[in-house]
């Protein structure tokens, strides 16, 4: 089956993650079609130099989109996913490594599962310090689907999906964080069924600064409100909209050293 590989890279990012990344997407036992790079934005020479270089080596494979400025994760993924051609895509992190058979897997379950819209897997995480741990999701959709009223319930680099579902139901939003979790929920909304392969499919090195991101006022703000148009959809019952608010919103507002180590022993599979 033919696909497309979406990655948006930004001037924030580590060139020779990114080269890394490149290395174990382009070096896979399936092969993608299509690689649409999208450049959010002006780019560090190092990282523009590692993008030209892959986009180099396969012209035939590699479709480049680049932005004046930055605009966003969201909207370089909306842009990004509108210039895929093909009808299955799977999302990558430009600072992820996928293994070496990811897509090859994804491929055949995605053939063999014609409704399911979107596939994810199993991912292992390289902490600071060395140690690793597996990030593990539901595997089938009914346990896809009761899992995604508390959390995400697709780890979004370790996805691939069906282009036609996902433009379906509006594509991606211009959020400023949690656009996969939007769009999972609005896939799950209108009847599509999403999986997991209960595999590591996907590697990722996490920063020293991982707690932080997922705190503050604003984070707090953003999920608050997405929690909200899950019940306006009818996903979460009152219950389960109250449930949310009352778990995440003082992890979310609690200091970086709580929510570290809530992260640490609790949060993350």
């Amino acid at each position: 089956m033919n696909f497309s590989v979406l990655i948006s890279t930004y001037y924030g990012e580590d060139a020779e993650e990114v080269d890394e990344c490149l290395e174990s997407t382009y070096n896979q036992t399936v092969v993608p079609d299509e690689v649409v790079i999208v450049k959010d934005g002006p780019l560090p020479a190092d990282l523009d130099g590692v993008v030209d270089d892959w986009a180099n080596r396969y012209p035939d494979r590699t479709k480049l989109v680049s932005f004046e400025e930055n605009r966003g994760t969201g909207e370089a993924l909306r842009v990004g996913l509108s210039e895929c051609t093909h009808e299955l895509i799977a999302k990558v992190d430009s600072d992820d490594l996928s293994v070496e058979d990811r897509f090859e897997k994804q491929t055949a379950y995605l053939a063999d599962n014609p409704d399911v819209a979107a596939v994810g897997s199993y991912m292992r995480e390289i902490l600071p310090n060395g140690d690793e741990r597996i990030r593990e999701v539901p595997e089938s959709p009914e346990e896809v689907r009761s899992y995604a009223r508390f959390r995400a319930p697709i780890t979004h680099p370790t996805s691939m999906y069906r282009k036609s579902a996902v433009e379906s139901v509006g594509g991606y939003r211009d959020l400023q964080s949690m656009q996969d979790y939007d769009l999972w929920v609005r896939l799950l909304v209108a009847g599509y069924d999403l999986a997991n392969i209960p595999d590591v499919l996907v590697e990722s090195e996490v920063g020293t600064d991982w707690h932080a991101r997922r705190g503050g006022f604003e984070y707090a703000s953003i999920e608050f409100n997405l929690l909200r148009e899950f019940r306006r959809m009818g996903f979460l019952d009152n219950r389960e909209f109250l449930l949310n608010v009352c778990t995440k919103m003082p992890v979310r507002m609690s200091p970086n050293v709580v929510r570290k180590l809530l992260y640490s022993t609790v949060l993350r599979g």
